[in-house]
């Protein structure tokens, strides 16, 4: 199954909004989350992709329950805690609010060439990611928090010390543009509580917005910000595709392109939000712009891709024929026995139109984001050079 349910709660004190809702979650998100992350430099591949196979509940089937306490250790269960949060916070705010390119912050500077540069002014931890929010036409702070220990209901009804400590690392950076202004951001902390099959309260996701001081964005520079960010975070990805040369101005990228297709799930997904309205969610929370899952992901979806191949060894790019056989020899494999592997690529049409959004595609074999990133179970599709 590729969903579970769970709490998640959403604070957002400049539209008056608290709100607490049991919805299904797809774990998609944190699949597609994670292979970017890794992508773009994050930690061993081989524990996300348990994710699907030995971490969550056997006993406790529809909801987000981790098996015993994730690990033996307390410091390997404060490591999958931690990893996993870093996952599912960047897949909350993503399927939850609409949120694209995520750039992971270095410790002082982050240089975002054609947009803003993020600075640390203080010491202690700074936030996780600066990203876009393609509604709000803005950038947003983000700083994710996975707890095996905590207070449900101060999870549910308060405000934890995760969320406060959250709050703090946003004012440890500035965000400037090119004429040096102080830029407003919407700045959002999520806090996973994390239920096991030793602990036996809810999992609750809480979403906390503080509000920022700062100036907008000029709205004429608005679509080169976009563009910025997206760029930004595609060079971070190129080179674990082995594409170096990927956007790079007058450079011709060289390397085999993957086309690849899928059929939907027979239920299919487009009673994922339905609960939301049943549950008597605020209007406010309408403004907080859910993405559409339009009827496109009932449809079968076929692309091209600048593709890699996913695997507990590693990432192995896609870039000639020999590589393509090698993808083949895997699905073969995965096919015959309950492994976990997986193709990731971005959409050649992301490439080539960098303002380019489509309606988010989800499935039970994998989900293809607005901004054209696709996360494919490799037993799902079929696939061929382009």
């Amino acid at each position: 199954m590729s969903y579970r349910y769970t709490n998640i709660r959403i604070v957002n004190p400049s539209l008056g909004l608290d709100k607490i809702v049991y919805r299904r979650f797809w774990l998609w998100w944190a699949a597609h989350a994670a292979a970017e992350e890794t992508l773009q430099g994050g930690p061993i591949i081989s524990a996300w992709l348990k994710l699907f196979q030995t971490h969550l509940s056997d006993s406790d089937v529809r909801n987000l329950r981790w098996r015993d306490n994730l690990a033996g250790s307390s410091e390997m269960r404060r490591a999958y805690s931690a990893m996993y949060g870093r996952y599912f916070g960047r897949a909350f705010i993503a399927s939850m609010l609409g949120i694209t390119d995520f750039v992971p912050l270095s410790s002082k500077v982050t240089s975002i060439t054609g947009g803003v540069t993020v600075s640390r002014k203080t010491k202690g931890d700074i936030p996780d990611w600066i990203a876009w929010d393609s509604v709000a036409k803005s950038y947003i702070l983000a700083e994710a928090k996975g707890r095996l220990t905590g207070n449900e209901k101060s999870f549910l009804y308060g405000m934890p010390a995760c969320i406060k400590s959250g709050k703090a690392q946003f004012g440890r950076v500035e965000v400037r543009d090119s004429h040096a202004r102080k830029i407003k951001t919407c700045n959002w902390v999520v806090a996973n509580l994390w239920a096991t099959e030793n602990r036996g309260r809810r999992s609750v996701s809480l979403l906390w917005d503080p509000v920022e001081n700062g100036e907008k964005l000029f709205a004429e520079e608005i679509p080169q910000h976009a563009i910025a960010i997206r760029r930004h975070r595609i060079k971070n990805i190129a080179m674990g595709l082995g594409r170096s040369k990927l956007l790079q101005l007058g450079a011709k990228e060289t390397g085999l392109t993957l086309r690849i297709s899928i059929e939907p799930s027979k239920a299919g997904v487009l009673d994922s939000f339905t609960d939301d309205m049943l549950l008597g969610l605020s209007e406010k929370f309408e403004s907080t712009n859910l993405p559409a899952i339009e009827k496109s992901s009932q449809e079968r979806h076929e692309d091209v891709y600048v593709a890699a191949l996913i695997t507990p060894l590693g990432v192995r790019p896609i870039l000639d024929l020999l590589d393509l056989e090698a993808a083949r020899n895997v699905q073969r494999q995965v096919r015959k026995a309950n492994e976990a592997a997986m193709i990731y690529g971005l959409s050649t049409n992301a490439l080539t139109t960098l303002e380019y959004n489509q309606a988010l595609w989800l499935s039970d074999g994998g989900i293809v984001s607005s901004d054209g990133a696709g996360l494919f179970n490799i037993k799902e599709i079929e696939f061929d050079e382009s």
